[in-house]
């Protein structure tokens, strides 16, 4: 894929995060329970992959395959769940504006770390003078949003 497409799909789905928020913050306030909201968002997209796991081009791994991976590779479940229970209690509460430049100056600051040290199999890309600026405007960002 170039560069431009990824792009493109990279900031539809950040698009779509906000949506997202918005959706399941509305589910959580009308059903009155956030954790079934929660689960509910889960099962759902649950339901919407299904069909693509029984294409035929997708094979199940093996379970040699899948006896050898990290144990942290699978928490990545437990930490969008997180996220999405983050997305119905406080972003109806914040706003998304404030919501979201919480959200995306947190994911600035922890993928520097990532990215300076190459962990989780990012490729190491050391911190320097330009990205830690890059890092401190989005966190002013944070504030300028909040205070306006």
């Amino acid at each position: 894929m170039g560069f431009l497409i990824l792009v493109i799909v990279a900031f539809a789905a950040g698009c779509g995060l906000s949506v997202q928020a918005g959706v399941n913050g509305r589910l959580g306030a009308e059903s009155g329970q956030p954790v079934w909201a929660t689960l509910a968002s889960f099962l759902i997209g649950l339901v919407f992959l299904l069909p693509f796991t029984f294409l035929p081009r997708n094979n199940w791994p093996a379970m040699e395959q899948l006896s050898v991976i990290r144990w942290w590779a699978w928490t990545g479940g437990l930490i969008g769940a997180a996220y999405v229970l983050s997305t119905v209690v406080i972003a109806p509460r914040l706003g998304a504006t404030v919501f979201f430049a919480i959200v995306v100056a947190g994911q600035i600051v922890m993928a520097l770390i990532l990215d300076h040290y190459g962990w989780l199999g990012f490729p190491r890309h050391p911190v320097n003078t330009m990205r830690l600026l890059g890092a401190v405007l989005m966190i002013v960002g944070v504030f300028l949003v909040r205070r306006f």
